[in-house]
Formats: structure tokens, sequence, C-alpha cells
């Protein structure tokens, strides 16, 4: 967060720092070696870039910003068929209040647009950023102290104090290529340096300073350069100059680094599909939007853009109470066409327990025994294929073992009635309590019916 310096004790010619620094949302481990920037900085996958700027009404950046903008990318990024910033309308600010900017983006996110005038869609599509600006005071809660009007002489308090402003950040996982850009934090801020705020996202974007060589926790060690944590105004600039800091550009490591990266053999198995970054592995495939995240085994050729999408956007508009706070990411697994290959399918997922990031790792072992569940059903109900009580119960075993409270309720169901294997009274109890547990109703019904059956049976009351 900006903080203010006490200028009136420092010399006059000495530099003093603006703390605008931003906080890129990370996750621990390997994802370096992803290495997603190659998708904008090199030609190939995708010769233009489409860049979404969405914006809560009030908070929009002026022209002026966004040509600072365009000209940063169109400098670093090798797109011989365009770089391309369209403008959203303006999201109304009633629609924005109690939604933090993670829902925001999640729910107004629309990806390129193929019959946009401004764009130039190719056979392989546009590689994708969006930004977005937001104000954080419709997200915070309100201030719950004294009742009343806040004097004027506490307002500034208020503002930066009791509730709190977001840095400009990115959110690298599960998406690399996502902006965001809090307006009232800006206003603290002289307002030559929202273009270069700017800039510094992109350039995490980009992958810059992640070269251990010049680079600390994801920031350029060199004081001048544009990828410090912080910008630091100059105070002979700021008295004198509508620039305030020497921090206008990117050092020369920063830049070898970006040259150094467009020469490189471009990624051939991470793209994006409209707004979708698909990145493909060995058995499956991991699709990503800002705070959403799907596994699926197949064909990516055949992957739902529009649906996941939608889904993104309805998650957002759901109202549930996680909508309402930061760095959250929605984890789902989807099985295609015909249950007949769903069991091939799995086993293709069950290959991102091995995955290089942790999120998709945790993500992988829940998914899986859901998955195998579903399958299971398919067996019990004759779903698409042969009906077979036994392949089911195998099924539910396997999603039951991997913790899945619906698998260990069917398993505990197939074991107390001896459907499709042999009845088991004491592993169906075992089963069905994990479940009830869980709080799962069904499993706790079917537990104290066979409960009193047992007291009944002994010859109890």
């Amino acid at each position: 967060m900006f903080q203010r310096s006490a200028l009136g004790a420092i010399p006059l010619f000495m530099t003093v720092v603006g703390l605008t620094g931003c906080a890129t949302s990370r996750e621990r481990g390997d994802e370096a070696l992803w290495q997603p920037q190659l998708v904008y900085l090199n030609r190939s996958p995708h010769a233009s870039l489409y860049v979404e700027l969405a914006a809560v009404a009030g908070t929009e950046p002026s022209d002026a910003v966004v040509g600072e903008l365009q000209e940063f990318l169109t400098r670093y990024c090798d797109k011989p068929d365009g770089i391309h910033i369209v403008r959203d309308k303006p999201i109304p600010r009633a629609e924005a209040r109690s939604l933090s900017h993670d829902a925001l983006a999640c729910r107004y996110l629309k990806g390129p647009q193929k019959d946009d005038e401004t764009t130039r869609q190719q056979d392989h599509g546009s590689a994708f950023i969006y930004i977005l600006y937001y104000d954080s005071s419709l997200a915070a809660s309100a201030w719950s102290g004294r009742p009343g009007p806040i004097h004027k002489h506490l307002s500034l308090q208020h503002d930066f104090g009791w509730v709190s402003t977001f840095n400009p950040h990115t959110r690298l996982l599960p998406y690399p290529g996502v902006i965001f850009i809090d307006r009232r934090y800006l206003r603290s801020c002289p307002s030559s340096l929202e273009g270069l705020l700017l800039e510094h996202e992109a350039g995490h974007v980009l992958g810059l300073a992640q070269n251990e060589s010049h680079g600390l926790n994801f920031h350029c060690t060199n004081r001048l350069c544009l990828m410090r944590p912080q910008l630091m105004i100059d105070l002979p600039r700021a008295l004198f100059s509508a620039q305030k800091t020497l921090q206008t550009n990117l050092c020369a490591n920063c830049q070898r680094d970006l040259s150094n990266w467009r020469t490189t053999a471009p990624v051939t198995n991470v793209f994006f599909a409209g707004p979708v970054l698909i990145r493909v592995e060995a058995g499956y495939y991991v699709a990503s939007l800002p705070s959403e995240m799907k596994l699926v085994s197949g064909d990516p050729g055949k992957f739902d853009v529009a649906g996941f999408v939608k889904q993104a956007a309805d998650d957002a508009a759901s109202g549930a109470p996680w909508t309402q706070h930061e760095d959250w990411t929605r984890y789902s697994a989807d099985l295609r066409d015909s249950p007949e290959g769903w069991a091939e399918q799995i086993k293709g997922i069950e290959n991102a327990k091995t995955d290089r990031l942790e999120s998709v790792r945790t993500a992988c072992t829940n998914a899986v025994p859901a998955l195998q569940r579903v399958l299971g059903e398919a067996y019990r109900n004759g779903n698409g294929v042969k009906k077979d009580e036994a392949e089911a119960v195998k099924w539910f075993r396997k999603a039951a073992e991997g913790g899945d409270m619906d698998g260990q309720r069917d398993l505990g169901h197939a074991l107390a009635e001896g459907q499709g294997t042999k009845l088991d009274l004491v592993e169906a109890c075992r089963w069905l309590s994990a479940a009830a547990q869980k709080g799962d109703k069904e499993a706790k019904q079917e537990l104290e019916t066979l409960s009193t059956k047992g007291r009944r049976g002994s010859g109890g009351g």
C-alpha cells in the first residue's frame, strides 16, 4: 500500500522513496519452468495479442495511459499481426458492489471478439491479457465503528486505514494473463506513475524478474529498473518535472531476458482458445481463466470454451460467500463424450498428480475420486454404458478410498444391500459412517436404519 514519507527533514536533492510497489500472487514451486510468457513474446503459436480492458464505471484509465501500455507491449512482444487493446463498456458500480476483483474478472471477462473490427483474428486466434480497473471501496465491508458521518479530518484515515486498498498486481496462477488495478490506490500516487505501474504489471505477465541473476522475489534488483518492487520518486523531479521517477524503462538485464525469450523456440503445448489458456500434458490438459481451473482429458480442440467462460461467470454471480474474498480459485474436472471412454479419461487426468504446479496436483487429488464416483453411477444406472453393478462397486470403492463423500455413501449402500458385491454390513456401516461424518444426510439416515434393524435382529426393544 502507498505510504506517505515525511519530507520536511530531508535535504532537497536527496532521492526519496514513493512506495508504489505491486503484489504478485504467486505459488511456490517450479512454475517458472512452464514459461507461459513465451506465448506473449513469440509470434508462435499466436501472431497477435488481444488485450481486453475492463473497468468499473468511474475507474477508467485515460487514453494516454492505454497508449503507454500499447507502446510497451509493441516494443517487447513479437506479434506481426498486431496488438489490439479493446475497451469493454464500463461495469455499472451497482453491479460491482460486494464482489471481489477476482469475482468481477470471472463475471465480466468476454475474451477476443471475432466480429470486432479492431481485431484481426487468425486461424490460431490471439494471445490474451485481461486488465481490470476497479474500486476496492465497493467490495470492502462498511466500517462498523461509530455511527454517523465521518468527520472530514478522519476521512483520509477511513479511506486508507479502516478500509484497505489493493496495490496494482498480477495473479500469475492459475492464469498468467490478468492484471488488477485499484483506482483508490492510484489516487494516492502521482498521476504520472499510472502508466508506469501498468507497464510494471505487464512486465510480470511477460515473465520479467524470474531470472535469479538479477531478480529477487520476482522483482529486479536494479534500482533504476521499472521492475523494482517500488518506484522511486526523485525529489527534484517531483518538484520541477511532470515525470516523478527515473524508473521509466526496463534495465539492460530485463531487456536482454525479453530478447532471449523472443528468440527461444516457442512452446508447443501452451496456447489460447479464446480467453482460455490451455496447457497440454501427457494424458490431460489444464484449462484456466482468472480464478477458475479445469482438468480435462482428451482432445483439447473439442474443449467447450464458451461453456467454461459461462461457468466462470455463473460462479461469480452465484452470491456465494467466496465471491466476496480475494485470491480464490475454483477447481473442477470434466468427463467428455460417452461414458464408455470415461475410464480412459480418468486414467489420463490421474497423471496430473505429478504436475509441476502444486495447485494442479491438489485439484487432481480432489477431482479424481469424484470422477470415479460419477463413472460408478453410470454403471449402476446403465447410463451410456451397459448396466454392471459389480463394475459400479469397483469405481465406488476407488472413489470412497480417495475420500469422496458420495462415493463412500454409494459404496456403503451397495455393501448393505449386496448389490454388485457380497453383503457386508460391518464394512457398509464403516463407509456410511465416514460419509455421515462429512455431513451426508442420506448416509446418516441409512446408518440409523441399519442400526435399528441390527437391534431388532438381536432381540433389542
